[in-house]
C-alpha cells in the first residue's frame, strides 16, 4: 500500500472506500471516474490502495504479457466470482495447468471444422423471424444469444439445447447472464455474499429471486448440463469427444455476450455489400463463412461491433509477482495490481478518433493492420479469451 504513494489520484482513493462510492452507491460509475482521474492526473493513476490503472494501450502488452512473463489476477476481482473455474483461478501457475487441455478445440483449424455446426442452426433462426416479421411487434435481439447458445453448447457437451426454437427463444439464461454482470461490483466488494449462495441447498437456492441469485441460476443451468452430458459420457463410451468429455477424463488440478452484442450493433449495416456479394454468386447459393470473411465491409463491421461491445466492461487487472514493470518515468513494484480496462483502451481518441460513433470505415485498407493491436475485448497474453476464433 505505501509503496504506491508515488502514484497520483484523488488522496481519498488511498485510505477509503473511494471506490464504493461510485460503483456501489451511485451503481457502476467508477470506470467512468477513473476516465475523469486520467484528464487531471496524466496516464497512470491509483484507484484504490492497491490497485494502478493505466490509461495508454501501447502499455497493454506489457501488463498482458505472453509467454515468459508470470501474471496472476488479482484476487480483489476474482474472489467475488464464487467459483474456482480456469477464468477465475489468480495464480499464473494453475490457471496455465486448468488451462491447458482446452487450446487444441479453440486453434484456428479447429474452428473451422466447426462451420457446419455453426451453420446449422441459421435456417431456423432466419424461419422463426420472418414468422416474425408481420406481426408488429419488436423482436429482442436476445435472439442472437438464442443462437450462439445452440452453437455452444453442442461444441462444448455435444448437445444443441435448441433455444432457436423455444418460444420467445427462451430468453431466461440471457437475463441470468446480465443480471450476474450488473452484480460485479457488488459482489467484487462483498465476496463472501456469491460463495455463500453458491452454498445453499438445490432445495432453498431455487427459492431465491433470479435478480437476487443470477449466479446461482446459471450455476444451476450448467450444472445440469455437466450431469446430463457426464452420464452420457459414462453410459456411451463412443460418445463423440468434446470439451466438457476432455476435461472429465483428464488430470487437471482441483484448485465474457459477445457474440449477441456485436450483431446488436452491425446488423443495420450490412445490407449493400451482402446484396452485391449475393449478386455476383451464379448458383444462388448462400454465402459460406468462408466467403463471408473475405468481405471488407463485414468485417469493419464486426470489428467495430466487437470495439463498442468491449467484451468485460469491468477491470481485469494483472500482478506481476516476481517482475518490476516501468512505465515511462514510472516504476511499477513487483506484486502491484494494474490494469488497463477495454473501455478507456478502445476510446482512446489520439487512436481512434471519434471513438464513440461507429464506423467501420476506420478499419478498411493498411489502417486496419495498425488499429488491430489496439482491439483488445478479448484479452490478452496468457489469458486471453480461448473463444476469439469461434467468436
Amino acid at each position: 500500500m505505501f509503496e504506491l504513494f508515488g502514484f497520483q489520484s484523488v488522496a481519498l482513493v488511498a485510505f477509503t472506500m473511494y471506490e464504493f462510492y461510485y460503483d456501489i452507491i451511485l451503481g457502476g460509475q467508477y470506470l467512468f471516474k477513473i476516465t475523469e482521474l486520467h484528464k487531471q492526473y496524466g496516464p497512470i493513476i491509483r484507484i484504490n490502495p492497491h490497485e494502478l490503472h493505466v490509461s495508454d494501450p501501447d502499455f497493454y502488452d506489457t501488463i498482458y504479457a505472453g509467454a515468459g512473463h508470470r501474471r496472476n489476477r488479482d484476487s480483489w476481482h476474482t474472489d467475488g466470482n464464487g467459483l474456482e473455474s480456469v477464468v477465475s483461478s489468480p495464480d499464473h501457475d494453475l490457471h496455465h495447468n486448468r488451462r491447458a487441455a482446452l487450446p487444441p478445440f479453440f486453434f484456428m483449424a479447429a474452428t473451422k471444422k466447426l462451420l457446419p455446426l455453426v451453420e446449422e442452426p441459421i435456417p431456423t433462426l432466419i424461419s422463426r423471424l420472418a414468422m416474425l416479421k408481420n406481426t408488429g411487434k419488436p423482436i429482442n435481439l436476445y435472439v442472437f444469444s438464442a443462437f450462439s447458445n445452440n452453437v455452444i453448447t453442442e461444441y462444448c457437451f455435444g448437445r444443441s439445447e435448441h433455444w432457436c426454437e423455444a418460444e420467445r427463444f427462451n430468453p431466461s439464461y440471457y437475463k441470468a447472464n446480465w443480471q450476474s454482470i450488473n452484480t460485479a461490483a457488488f459482489r467484487t466488494h462483498f465476496p463472501l455474499f456469491p460463495k455463500f449462495l453458491l452454498s445453499l441447498p438445490e432445495c432453498i437456492a431455487a427459492h431465491i429471486p433470479r435478480r437476487v441469485d443470477s449466479l446461482t441460476a446459471k450455476k444451476r443451468y450448467l450444472r445440469k448440463l455437466i450431469n446430463e452430458t457426464k452420464n452420457l459420457c459414462l453410459d456411451n463410451k463412443n460418445a463423440k469427444e468434446t470439451i466438457f468429455h476432455t476435461l472429465l477424463t483428464s488430470d487437471l488440478p482441483e484448485s465474457e455476450e459477445s457474440i449477441p452484442r456485436i450483431i446488436d450493433k452491425a446488423i443495420l449495416a450490412l445490407k449493400e455489400e451482402l446484396h452485391e456479394a449475393k449478386e455476383e454468386k451464379s448458383d444462388g447459393s448462400a454465402l459460406s463463412m468462408l466467403e463471408l470473411e473475405k468481405l471488407p465491409y463485414l468485417t469493419g463491421c464486426i470489428k467495430e461491433g466487437l470495439r463498442l461491445s468491449y467484451g468485460p466492461s469491468t477491470r481485469m487487472p494483472r500482478v506481476a509477482p516476481d517482475e518490476t514493470l516501468t512505465y515511462k518515468d514510472w516504476v511499477i513494484p513487483a506484486g502491484t495490481a494494474v490494469g488497463i480496462c477495454t473501455v478507456v483502451a478502445h476510446h482512446d481518441e489520439s487512436i481512434l478518433p471519434d471513438s464513440h460513433t461507429f464506423k467501420p470505415e476506420r478499419w478498411l485498407g493498411d489502417n486496419s493492420r495498425r488499429l488491430d493491436k489496439y482491439l483488445v475485448q478479448f484479452g490478452g497474453g496468457t489469458r486471453i479469451c480461448l473463444g476469439i476464433n469461434l467468436a
